[in-house]
């Protein structure tokens, strides 16, 4: 089942590649020469319109189009001049980390997943709309029983699952690069592709998000400048951070 998976996987990542005309963005970086395999004998490569969009803003709107864990991925590149042309590099940068929030039913799915209780007996006022969504989480105001007001971080819904699919596809593609030429070696796509990787799966780990803004707090305690919100470990799990 999970190589059936990662085949429908790929086949979507092939055909939007393909939507957008990014066979030809390959053939000019030869360091992703052996990636030209995905193009060949496909049918949505025979029937495609020319385009006069740029190539820079083609990959940008792929990766928009594929998910969260390409959006970083992307946003990541973009600070890497010595491995994408400078035009490809600038429309990068502009990649944006938000997209729509997910429903409230599923807030609360969560919220029951994660205490064993829905949030109206956790919190005396929760608002199901969140005020902010990226594509990892998204934030809600709500006041605790004590009466403080909190924000409250919460993963998006099988993040875990998709995150892992991507990112064993992500791997694969480093490994075929690594192993085409010397050239390629010198770029070290896995090593890019894993470093990428520990960062991704800190920012799913929300104690330790949660760990690391205590931290943050301790040492920034008494400044006047710098103010560092509480977090409430009571309620901070993998999936919710509350702060």
């Amino acid at each position: 089942m999970k190589k059936i998976q990662t085949l429908s996987r790929l086949l979507k990542i092939q055909k939007t590649l393909i939507y957008y005309q990014l066979d030809e963005f390959i053939a000019d970086i030869p360091a992703l020469h052996s990636l030209r395999w995905i193009f060949y004998l496909s049918p949505n490569l025979w029937f495609r319109k020319t385009t006069s969009v740029s190539r820079g803003e083609r990959l940008r709107c792929a990766l928009e189009d594929l998910g969260p864990l390409y959006v970083k991925f992307g946003q990541s590149l973009s600070t890497r001049p010595d491995l994408l042309p400078e035009d490809i590099a600038t429309e990068l940068s502009k990649l944006q980390d938000d997209v729509p929030a997910f429903s409230a039913a599923l807030v609360e799915q969560e919220i029951l997943k994660a205490f064993g209780q829905p949030a109206t007996d956790i919190f005396t006022e929760f608002d199901n709309n969140a005020f902010a969504s990226a594509s990892i989480a998204q934030a809600h105001l709500a006041t605790l029983k004590s009466g403080e007001e909190v924000i409250v971080k919460i993963l998006r819904p099988n993040i875990w699952e998709a995150i892992e699919k991507d990112m064993e596809i992500l791997i694969l593609c480093a490994k075929l690069i690594n192993n085409y030429s010397e050239e390629s070696k010198r770029l070290r796509p896995i090593e890019v592709v894993s470093d990428y990787q520990t960062t991704v799966l800190h920012e799913l780990d929300l104690v330790r998000e949660a760990a690391n803004c205590a931290q943050i707090g301790r040492n920034w305690e008494g400044s006047e400048i710098i103010k560092v919100p509480k977090i409430y470990w009571d309620y901070c799990k993998t999936n919710i951070l509350v702060q």
